[in-house]
């Protein structure tokens, strides 16, 4: 009996073995269900293999057929194996297809909603869209993850959605506000934080979303966070947020230009914002690959309304 249960394990471990070659092989950890899956039944392949075999005494009366048994069944388990292997790979594109068109249509939901909040404004017109792109160039060269820029992205296009709980009056009133209009400004952080809060996909995007406007020094809102408290998606919006506001026309006044919104954000750094960002932005602002400001008047292709257009490779930001 002894005996028998360790020529058991022995063909057991032969089938983790297996396994664990197929896992080295296929190089996909999207597939490591399968490869458990494999691992039992590799196990009892082998091990009812050679209890059955013992029962029938082919053991004692002849072992060499044993052997080529064995080594027949072990032939065909692989071959159905690499079988099932491509299948598998097969399988695993045509569900990263269909992952990626699903990446696609919330992609398209979540500029859909950016563009309605744009639309009560017409003053911010590609506002969010140039907050995004200013705040996902200076992610890739703090060094962020693909993933994380994939989520900052979120964070940035619908960084002001809270803005759809504040009246269009105050939106687009035609000189400084009131105390207690300003009051409203502000509560668009958590009104956008309670809109998002339960779409799934977004979770990593929300405290970025929520801390666009807490400043450096814990002077902001809504919670007065300060320095890395506030996190590194609220700290990169917060600069890219202000220089596009600072740089864009208003009802009320004219946008500054480029070189005076840099200067004021190097006066600003430490207080109102990061200064690790701040230096980094300007960093790719002064450089030969910086981030260019047109200031020239554009027009929309299918409309006459006044742009300020940024210039970066827009597909990139999709790989």
């Amino acid at each position: 009996m002894k005996n028998r249960s360790i020529e058991y394990a022995k063909y057991a471990l032969m089938g983790l073995a297996l396994a664990y070659a197929l896992v080295r092989f296929i190089k996909t950890s999207e597939l490591a269900y399968v490869v458990i899956m494999f691992a039992v039944l590799a196990s009892a392949f082998f091990t009812l293999l050679s209890a059955k075999l013992e029962n029938n005494n082919g053991y004692k009366k002849n072992p060499h057929v044993i052997y080529d048994i064995k080594e027949e069944a072990l032939t065909a388990y692989i071959k159905e194996l690499d079988k099932t292997k491509k299948e598998l790979n097969g399988k695993n594109a045509e569900l990263k297809k269909l992952f990626d068109e699903m990446q696609y249509g919330y992609l398209q939901t979540v500029m859909s909603l950016a563009n309605s909040i744009e639309a009560m404004d017409a003053y911010t017109r590609g506002h969010c869209q140039r907050v995004m792109e200013i705040s996902c160039e200076v992610a890739r060269v703090l060094g962020l993850s693909n993933e994380e820029i994939e989520d900052l992205r979120y964070a940035a296009i619908l960084h002001d959605i809270g803005k759809i709980g504040v009246s269009t009056n105050i939106l687009n009133k035609n000189g400084s506000l009131t105390e207690e209009e300003f009051k409203e400004i502000k509560k668009h952080p958590e009104i956008a934080y309670n809109i998002l809060k339960d779409v799934k996909f977004l979770s990593k995007a929300l405290n970025g979303i929520l801390q666009h406007h807490e400043r450096y020094d814990g002077k902001g809102y809504p919670y007065g966070l300060k320095g890395n408290e506030i996190c590194i998606f609220g700290r990169i919006m917060c600069v890219a947020d202000a220089f596009d506001a600072m740089t864009s026309d208003r009802p009320y006044r004219k946008g500054m230009q480029v070189e005076a919104a840099m200067k004021e954000l190097e006066r600003c750094k430490g207080t109102q914002f990061d200064p690790d960002i701040v230096d980094m932005f300007l960093f790719l602002m002064d450089s030969e690959k910086k981030i260019q400001y047109d200031n020239t008047v554009k027009k929309r292709e299918n409309n006459s309304e006044k742009i300020l257009k940024v210039h970066l490779n827009y597909d990139n930001l999709f790989e």
